[in-house]
């Protein structure tokens, strides 16, 4: 008999900001990293002959965290990684439930039936989990070994070993940094325990955005005419939040920066929408050239409805998305220094801020890099 742990990834950004990561190579969330510690934990008493990953940085990282005590080395494999989500990869879940209604609904209700646009069955994500795990666990017949992967695709693989596939409804779902233990007879696999969190019960309590929000933001790009008084409004509202007055605001002078930017690239103002209504606007300015590689976000807003939700970070995420697809692997950002409440936020989703620009500046300069880097699958 085989011993299998399988264990979902530590939290990552794509779960943070609510985007399907997929096989979209995403970094680990600041609560994620904190996950790492309980995963060591679980694994430091108990002997290992194998562990192995998908291919993708946010399994890769768990898996060295699984392999700490044991010291053996982290053997990525792409069998193991998550669902290809087609079109979904990169996308905000509010925009995948709009977009794409029967879809999702086979995903969460029907699973049989389900395969995202461009992008694998799950009847194929069944077979490939199915063929991988027995590969791996045969190599290692009487022995324990770690398998890390992802929620859909372990999701899948679960009951699709335990039954039919064709009475499969719904995903085995796993929370992050969870075990399931499935014991391999070398015919069948039988369920040991499933979803086992009291490993997390160690982790350091801190100021963790919730991965649950009120609120999930689809997004429409902005356009300089149709959006004009929009833009307009954000700008102003949100000079008026900062410094409680607009004594040294322009709208003229806002608004022909905010234009020259959209006229610069078509995908630089984004509207995030609640219910189809606009609820702030995120601009990013493509223009300034003077660091390469790095992506500037020239205005994150946000109505007075949505604040204190952390719902920020749901366009943090999408600002972080579109600078990767433009080969950004630096994120940068200005805060008012009488802005506390802001730079507290940014420096929860590990922004650092650096000296002022210029003596008489008003604004701190804070950055995050967005580089991930990219693991070789040996399997």
């Amino acid at each position: 008999m085989t011993r299998l742990y399988f264990v979902r990834h530590v939290e990552a950004e794509g779960n943070l900001y609510r985007i399907c990561e997929g096989q979209y190579n995403g970094a680990l969330s600041p609560r994620g990293e904190a996950q790492l510690s309980c995963v060591s934990a679980y694994f430091a008493d108990i002997p290992l002959d194998a562990v192995y990953s998908s291919d993708l940085y946010r399994a890769y990282r768990t898996a060295q965290a699984a392999a700490s005590a044991s010291g053996l080395p982290v053997i990525p494999c792409r069998g193991l990684r998550e669902y290809d989500f087609g079109s979904y990869e990169g996308e905000s879940w509010g925009d995948i439930n709009r977009r794409f209604p029967e879809e999702q609904h086979h995903f969460y209700h029907d699973l049989r039936g389900f395969r995202a646009p461009g992008g694998e069955s799950a009847a194929c994500v069944a077979q490939r989990m199915t063929d991988t795990v027995k590969r791996l666990a045969n190599r290692h017949p009487g022995g324990s070994i770690v398998i890390v992967g992802h929620s859909a695709a372990m999701g899948t693989f679960f009951p699709a070993v335990q039954m039919p596939f064709d009475q499969v409804r719904e995903l085995q779902y796993m929370k992050n940094a969870s075990v399931t233990v499935m014991d391999w007879d070398g015919e069948r696999f039988h369920m040991v325990r499933y979803n086992d969190t009291s490993h997390l019960s160690h982790l350091p309590v801190g100021d963790h955005f919730t991965t649950r929000p009120k609120v999930e933001f689809s997004y429409r790009f902005a356009d300089p005419v149709r959006d004009r008084d929009w833009i307009c409004h954000c700008g102003e509202a949100a000079w008026q939040a900062v410094y409680g007055n607009l004594r040294l605001f322009s709208m003229e002078r806002f608004y022909e920066n905010a234009r020259g930017l959209l006229l610069d690239h078509s995908r630089n103002g984004i509207i995030p929408l609640a219910d189809g209504q606009p609820a702030g606007i995120l601009l990013l300015d493509s223009r300034q050239q003077d660091e390469p590689a790095t992506g500037h976000i020239s205005l994150i807003y946000l109505q007075p409805e949505f604040r204190g939700m952390g719902l920020g970070a749901q366009l943090i995420g999408k600002a972080v998305v579109e600078y990767r697809r433009r080969g950004m692997d630096t994120l940068r950002l200005n805060v008012a220094s009488v802005n506390q409440s802001a730079q507290r936020f940014y420096t929860r989703l590990r922004f650092r801020r650096e000296e002022t620009r210029r003596p008489f500046a008003r604004q701190y300069v804070m950055r995050m890099s967005i580089a991930v880097p990219q693991i070789t699958a040996q399997e």
